[in-house]
């Protein structure tokens, strides 16, 4: 058996854990943001003003979720497990 060597140095692997389950988060909420669409709900935010470029999810209410699903995903899979996928999927041969 080889051994692996994990060469990115701890603040790198928070970096990469924080990058890989926040797009984790976001494809998640893409798919709710797609239900939302389909069905013409808005979900209501206080920066909100009804203009066409804005998402059904959206302002503090899409950060805040993003957020929230980035801490769930993250509690349940763990730093370095999520560090070790995100440089793997980068750095793909």
């Amino acid at each position: 058996m080889g051994t692996v060597a994990y060469t990115c140095e701890p603040m790198e692997s928070i970096r990469a854990a924080d990058v890989f389950f926040r797009d984790i988060a976001v494809l998640v909420i893409d798919h709710f943001e797609d239900l939302l669409d389909k069905h013409g709900f808005n979900i209501p935010d206080k920066i909100r003003e009804g203009d066409d470029y804005e998402a059904r999810l959206y302002g503090y209410t899409y950060d805040a979720l993003v957020d929230d699903v980035t801490r769930t995903i993250r509690a349940r899979i763990g730093d370095e497990i999520g560090s070790l996928l995100y440089y793997k999927s980068e750095h793909r041969t």
